[in-house]
């Protein structure tokens, strides 16, 4: 390597890039966008959503106030509790499954169901402790 060139050292993501990617992921599956819509509304490829939720590629300013605008909600939300993030770590399976598309689209779909007809929600509740005791699982709150 002649002595002008240097080789760099890639950057790695520090802990507010992971919680700030983590926010996003679990914030597009809530309003239930994939990457692919997601990259179109904001004019970027769904690699680019991929690596800003991967915490591959830190998210510039303006691409987070488009993105929090898609997103509806203030630019804030992606700092929430930023000053506690100290790993990349979830801090519960809770935080963890809120990453995951089905679990998010369960979620919009209770929430349409028990505002449309309360009683449903006791229904759901009564299955989802039956699937349990049959497999003699445990809840907790």
């Amino acid at each position: 390597m002649p002595a002008t060139q240097t080789k760099t050292k890639k950057r790695q993501p520090t802990s507010i890039d992971k919680s700030i990617a983590i926010r996003l992921r679990r914030r597009r599956n809530i309003v239930g966008l994939s990457q692919e819509k997601l990259a179109e509304k904001v004019d970027l490829t769904f690699q680019q959503i991929q690596k800003y939720e991967t915490a591959s590629n830190r998210i510039s300013a303006g691409m987070l106030f488009e993105i929090a605008k898609v997103l509806k909600v203030p630019v804030s939300y992606f700092y929430e509790d930023a000053e506690n993030s100290c790993s990349y770590e979830f801090d519960t399976d809770i935080e963890y499954q809120l990453t995951k598309p089905h679990v998010t689209s369960l979620i919009r779909k209770y929430v349409i169901l028990s505002d449309y007809n309360p009683k449903i929600v006791k229904t759901i509740h009564d299955i989802f402790d039956s699937f349990l005791k049959a497999n003699n699982l445990k809840f907790q709150n």
